[in-house]
C-alpha cells in the first residue's frame, strides 16, 4: 500500500498540477487575508474602532483562515482530476491491470488526496496568516488572543480543506468526464449550495441547511455572521463531523463504482 500512495503521490508531483492549484491557493488565500483583515474592526460608516477585533476574537480567527473561502475548491478539483482524469487519459485501464485490486486503487488514491489536501490546508493557512498578520500590524491591532480558539480553527480548517478533496475524489467517480465534473462541483459547491442554504435559513428551515457542505464547513472555523445575517450553524466538532462523513461517503461511492464499473 505504501507503493501505490507513494504512485499516486509520484503523478501529482510530476504534472503541472499540483503546483497550479497550489498557486492559486496561496493567491486567494493572501487576498482573502488582507481584504478580511482591512475591514476587521470597521463599523457601518467605515470608521476603524478596533476595539471591535479586541472584544471579538472570532474576527482573528476569521482573517487568519479566511483563505477556506476558495481554498476547499482547489482541493475539490484536486479530487476530481485525480479520479476523472484517469478516464480522460484512458490511464485508468493500466493502472487496474499494475494492480488488479481495485479497492487498493481506491484506498492509495484516498490517502495521497488526504495528504495532499492537508498539505494545501497549511498552504492556505500560512498564506492567510501572514498576509492578515501585517495589516493587522499596520493598523496596530492586537495579532492574537489566548482565549480565541485561533489555533483549534486553524487545524479544523487544514481538515476541512484535505475533506473536500475526498468529496472531489466521488464526484470524479460518478462523473467521468473531467471538464463536466469541474462545473458540476464547483458550481454547485460555490454558488447553487451556499444559496440553497441561504433560501433555506429564510424560510426557518436553517436546521436543514446547517447540514449542507459549505455550512458544515463554516462551522468548523466559526459559526460568524455572513453580510449581517445570522447564519444557524452546527458547533464547530458537528461541522467537523458532517463535512467527515460527507468525505467519507464520496469516498465509499467511488470505491464501490470503480470496483463495479468496466473500465474500458
Amino acid at each position: 500500500m505504501n507503493r501505490l500512495v507513494h504512485s499516486e503521490l509520484l503523478k501529482l508531483r510530476t504534472t503541472r498540477l499540483w503546483w497550479g492549484l497550489l498557486l492559486g491557493v496561496l493567491l486567494t488565500s493572501v487576498a482573502l487575508g488582507i481584504l478580511t483583515a482591512s475591514i476587521a474592526g470597521l463599523n457601518q460608516d467605515g470608521d476603524d474602532t478596533g476595539a471591535v477585533l479586541v472584544d471579538d476574537p472570532a474576527l482573528i480567527r476569521s482573517a487568519y483562515t479566511s483563505g477556506l473561502g476558495f481554498a476547499y475548491l482547489f482541493t475539490l478539483s484536486l479530487g476530481i482530476i485525480v479520479m476523472a482524469g484517469e478516464y480522460r487519459h484512458q490511464t485508468m485501464s493500466a493502472t487496474v491491470l499494475a494492480v488488479p485490486v481495485r479497492i487498493k486503487i481506491v484506498l492509495a488514491k484516498l490517502f495521497a488526496l488526504v495528504g495532499a489536501g492537508a498539505g494545501y490546508g497549511l498552504a492556505m493557512i500560512a498564506a492567510s496568516t501572514a498576509a492578515a498578520a501585517l495589516v493587522f500590524t499596520i493598523r496596530d491591532l492586537p495579532l492574537w488572543r489566548s482565549d480565541g480558539r485561533i489555533v483549534q480553527a486553524m487545524a479544523l480548517a487544514v481538515l476541512a480543506t484535505a475533506l473536500w478533496a475526498l468529496i472531489g475524489l466521488g464526484v470524479g467517480t460518478l462523473i467521468r468526464n473531467q471538464v463536466v465534473a469541474l462545473l458540476v462541483a464547483i458550481g454547485i459547491g460555490w454558488i447553487v449550495e451556499p444559496l440553497i442554504g441561504f433560501a433555506l435559513q429564510q424560510l426557518d428551515v436553517g436546521e436543514v441547511a446547517k447540514f449542507l457542505p459549505t455550512a458544515a464547513t463554516n462551522a468548523v472555523v466559526d459559526p460568524a455572521r455572513q453580510q449581517g445575517v445570522d447564519l444557524t450553524l452546527l458547533p464547530w466538532w458537528g461541522g467537523a463531523l458532517v463535512l467527515l462523513a460527507y468525505g467519507l461517503g464520496s469516498a465509499a461511492i467511488g470505491a464501490v463504482l470503480t470496483l463495479r464499473r468496466d473500465i474500458t
